[in-house]
């Protein structure tokens, strides 16, 4: 899909104003997910993990 998407995006078929908006829905639920999975995570978690994951991160 996304292979076919970048191929469809590459011959400009779309209007910019189209192209825009689904760059803003794309980073909405790009966030959305993102808060998603930080309201799941536990302090007890990340305490069990230690310090190295979040200095990889």
């Amino acid at each position: 899909m996304f292979i076919g998407v970048t191929i469809f995006n590459s011959f400009v078929l779309l209007p910019q104003s189209i192209v825009e908006l689904l760059i803003t829905l794309d980073n909405f639920l790009l966030m959305m997910s993102m808060a998603a999975l930080g309201l799941t995570t536990q302090v007890n978690t990340i305490k069990q993990a230690g310090i190295k994951p979040l200095i990889l991160g």
